[in-house]
């Protein structure tokens, strides 16, 4: 599968002006597909501009674009020059479309390193010149060497040079042993743009990995590389993942990063006393949360249907906002829950009978 590149909507209303919805269309792909090597940039999108290089579409293109503004097009102009068929002086091509659209996601990129500021949910596949590979979101897990950004899909850790923060390429190091702690945040999904359009986000959370280092300070900019290796994208170091942690990232995996609050609390909660862990939810640390309490009320109301009740049961806090229940209580409701999973009604409330008399005889 390719990488899914995030363009913000500015560059797109940008490039609309001189490229056509079409032409935008297949240069996202290119980028998804990370095809594209620099060879050479210069400029800035204020003024003037110049980028060329190769854009393989399943051909070798040899592509340049060039921005310029003046006092007579404050909007700017482009012209180009491409060695494929469809390109034409008026309406360039999409290969010229993907390195206009590189060159202002580059731009971003080298602002984001130089405040050295917060990460965002931009991370595109970036390359200074073409050269080394990069991370599209710091923090997170990547499913394997071909997923970082440059990168060829035969690519392997050791295969690949890496693009640091400050600029430098490396060859992956001798992985070593942590001397800190992996926290692993569980935040909403929903703060992501990535995850805005997908169904019912609301309820879904996912992880975002930091690094606790010896002297205490929290390194963000990383990556988990799988199971295998924790990633530091501004020293270049590599680390090798504690057991315990590794054995969380396999589950992750197998399972799926999209989970609602009480999944992640059932896979973690085993660890919240794990030297080599520290768990957060939204960005306050598991030992910190304060318990609340919370009470339940059932009400008991005529049914639609004849001769029927509807027994309700809801969890509420000390303000009357409601509560979702623990994925436990799924296994006393019929609709929607485990119960459904009987061929009749009358063999589970069999079932809950001697559910109810093994819990009683075992805990005696």
């Amino acid at each position: 599968m390719s990488n899914i590149t995030i363009i913000p909507p500015e560059i797109l209303s940008e490039a609309e002006k001189f490229y056509s919805a079409r032409s935008i269309f297949q240069a996202k792909k290119l980028m998804d597909s990370s095809r594209i090597s620099i060879s050479f940039q210069k400029g800035s999108i204020e003024r003037y501009f110049i980028i060329t290089g190769i854009v393989n579409d399943g051909e070798t293109r040899e592509t340049k674009t060039v921005f310029k503004r003046s006092e007579e097009k404050p909007d700017g102009f482009v012209t180009s020059n491409c060695n494929c068929q469809s390109w034409n002086e008026q309406d360039h091509c999409p290969h010229s479309a993907a390195l206009f659209l590189k060159f202002q996601l580059n731009q971003i990129l080298k602002e984001q390193l130089k405040d050295g500021g917060e990460d965002t949910t931009l991370r595109p596949e970036l390359t200074m010149h073409g050269q080394g590979v990069h991370a599209e979101n710091y923090g997170r897990i990547v499913p394997g060497a071909h997923k970082l950004s440059n990168a060829k899909s035969n690519s392997t850790y050791s295969s690949v040079q890496y693009l640091l923060t400050n600029r430098k390429v490396v060859n992956f190091p001798l992985a070593k042993a942590t001397d800190g702690k992996v926290r692993i945040d569980i935040v909403p999904a929903a703060k992501f743009d990535e995850y805005q359009s997908y169904p019912n986000i609301e309820d879904k959370y996912l992880p975002v990995f930091s690094y606790i280092n010896a002297q205490g300070e929290e390194k963000k900019k990383i990556s988990l590389f799988e199971y295998l290796y924790l990633f530091d994208w501004e020293t270049g170091d590599a680390f090798n993942l504690p057991n315990t942690v590794k054995d969380i990232v396999k589950k992750i995996q197998r399972e799926g990063f999209l989970q609602t609050t009480n999944e992640y609390l059932r896979w973690l909660y085993p660890f919240v006393h794990d030297e080599n862990i520290i768990i957060a939810f939204n960005g306050t640390d598991f030992r910190d949360l304060e318990a609340q309490e919370v009470s339940y009320r059932f009400s008991i109301v005529t049914s639609t249907r004849k001769s029927f009740l509807e027994l309700t049961l809801e969890l509420f806090d000390k303000e009357e906002r409601l509560l979702t229940p623990p994925p436990i209580f799924n296994i006393m409701i019929n609709e929607g829950g485990f119960l459904d999973s009987f061929r009749t009604k009358s063999d589970s409330h069999e079932f809950i009978k001697f559910l109810i008399e093994s819990l009683n005889y075992n805990t005696q």
